[in-house]
């Protein structure tokens, strides 16, 4: 869960379409 959430914080703290993108793959959206 560490690593996952520290992806998280990377990508929150880069772009928001690269961090939506993100969790439209994760939940398969």
């Amino acid at each position: 869960m560490t690593v996952e959430k520290t992806s998280v914080l990377v990508l929150d703290c880069a772009e928001p379409m690269e961090l939506a993108e993100f969790y439209a793959g994760l939940f398969g959206a």
